[in-house]
């Protein structure tokens, strides 16, 4: 296998680390009532309509890693530049079936990931599921089953990646062998540390850094709060697409375009 190096901006979103039966689509109707928030995700700089343009553009590149390290790029950015990628959307209709077809999880990640929401501690958080069990004859590392939107864990992480180990700040790499051993090793982790990840993806091996935001409350309660939390926040990201985009590129989107594929964009 290969071992690559992932250049990509280093994110600053919030993430979650917490156990699950498997993956799970979450996307409901009704905005839900929010809690006064008593923390949000750290800042990022907004971008230029030229850099968000230009990142755009290269959704549609024939490369897939360049497409790939567009939408990270995507994916990091503020919610305040959401305007700005309207207005890039407008502008380059009719879109491509790969520009099209990742449009709703970059807004929906770029709205959730600028969100507040109720924290327990300093601790840090990465945003995925893993299997429930420490089987024997489990996978060698931790397997990304879901990842939770508005998390970290979707602007950088595959679901499908295998984490193979962890090397906190200041401290020696750590061999992960199971779900178990990953959370152990994220215990010292604090939110706004970077962290690299050693992740098997596709039959590579690359680094993965990314930088850990608070621990929502709900992650303290357990998997069924979390996905509560997560049910809420995605229909707040339904609402505003909906006002916002979905429209937009019904009107925008090439005709040329699957049906199956245009029908799962509204």
């Amino acid at each position: 296998m290969k071992k690559c190096c992932l250049h990509l901006a280093a994110p600053i979103l919030a993430v979650v680390l917490c156990a699950s039966t498997g993956a799970q689509t979450v996307s409901t109707s009704e905005p839900a009532t929010r809690s006064t928030p008593t923390t949000e995700p750290a800042t990022r700089p907004t971008h230029t309509a030229s850099e968000v343009a230009h990142w755009f553009a290269e959704l549609a590149h024939p490369d897939a890693t360049t497409r790939v390290q567009a939408m990270t790029q995507l994916m990091g950015m503020d919610a305040s530049d959401l305007p700005t990628l309207r207005e890039v959307v407008k502008r380059n209709q009719p879109l491509s079936v790969a520009q099209a077809s990742v449009l709703r999880q970059i807004v929906t990640q770029v709205f959730l990931a600028s969100e507040t929401y109720d924290v327990a501690s300093d601790q840090g958080f990465l945003g995925i599921f893993m299997p429930p069990l420490d089987t024997p004859d489990a996978t060698d590392g931790a397997l990304v089953a879901e990842r939770c939107p508005g998390f970290v864990s979707m602007q950088m992480l595959h679901e499908g990646d295998v984490i193979l180990s962890v090397q906190l700040i200041g401290k020696r790499p750590v061999r992960i062998h199971s779900p178990g051993e990953l959370t152990a090793a994220m215990a010292g982790a604090r939110a706004g540390n970077k962290v690299q990840l050693e992740v098997l993806r596709q039959g590579q091996i690359i680094d993965v850094v990314v930088r850990l935001d608070p621990r929502p409350a709900q992650a303290e309660v357990g998997i069924e709060a979390m996905k509560d939390f997560n049910r809420q926040r995605q229909d707040r990201a339904d609402a505003y697409w909906d006002k916002n985009f979905a429209s937009l590129l019904r009107e925008t989107v090439s005709m040329d375009l699957n049906p199956l594929i245009f029908a799962n964009l509204t």
